[in-house]
């Protein structure tokens, strides 16, 4: 949750297999959108070592479920 001057402001966005995913560098940042570029859908922006951050744990998570579905 982000908080300023009394706002808070919170956000999600569910992720499908046919969700776009946009991905750029501008300058030293990565900035990413996700879903319509013309429409709705989140931007995130991240600096190189937030992207290392969350790509082990996308990777960890990630891991996490196909190890739960060869469980089934």
């Amino acid at each position: 949750m982000f908080l300023s001057r009394g706002i808070e402001v919170d956000s999600w966005v569910r992720i499908d297999g046919s969700c776009e995913i946009l991905g750029e560098v501008v300058g030293d940042e990565a900035q990413f959108r996700l879903g319509n570029p013309r429409a709705t859908g989140l931007d995130m922006v991240t600096d190189e070592r937030g992207l290392a951050r969350l790509v082990e744990r996308c990777s960890e998570v990630l891991e996490t479920m196909r190890s739960d579905e060869e469980g089934e």
